[in-house]
């Protein structure tokens, strides 16, 4: 299926070319057909390490699976109420391990200690995170607190 998405040719009687190929093979896969974009991280070094911040959660990408025999991740878009001197952005985002659905205590949560995702350090579940959001090169943080 991945040849036919690469390089446009016949698969089980049908053409795919371009969004119709992508598609087709998230739709096969049991993906929601939303875009999935990578967990962006800071190569830079331009945004700090650890931050406590306050903030509320505006949108989430609920993980793929359950926990337990699979490892995989869900991410949170949250937008800052209270602007911290050592990050300036308007929305920080969050990776969480095994999120596949928003609990209570999470949703209510206000403030937050996270730490940023590092280029080659693995952490957890983290490589398998369904993420939604286009964060323009913002990095990604863990939580470090409880929730």
């Amino acid at each position: 299926m991945l040849l036919c998405f690469l390089y446009g040719t016949i698969a089980y009687g049908q053409v795919y070319t371009g969004k119709s190929a992508a598609s087709s093979i998230d739709t096969q896969s049991g993906g929601s057909g939303q875009t999935q974009y990578v967990l962006t991280r800071d190569k830079l070094h331009a945004f700090p390490s650890d931050i406590e911040i306050e903030g509320v959660i505006v949108d989430s990408t609920l993980a793929w699976c359950s926990c337990g025999y699979l490892c995989c991740a869900g991410t949170l878009k949250i937008k800052l109420t209270t602007m911290n001197g050592l990050y300036y952005k308007e929305y920080v985002y969050v990776v969480v391990e095994c999120m596949n659905e928003i609990s209570e205590k999470l949703r209510r949560k206000r403030k937050w200690h996270l730490r940023k995702i590092y280029t080659g350090v693995e952490v957890g579940c983290v490589e398998t995170a369904s993420n939604k959001f286009n964060t323009m090169g913002l990095p990604f943080y863990v939580l470090l607190d409880d929730y």
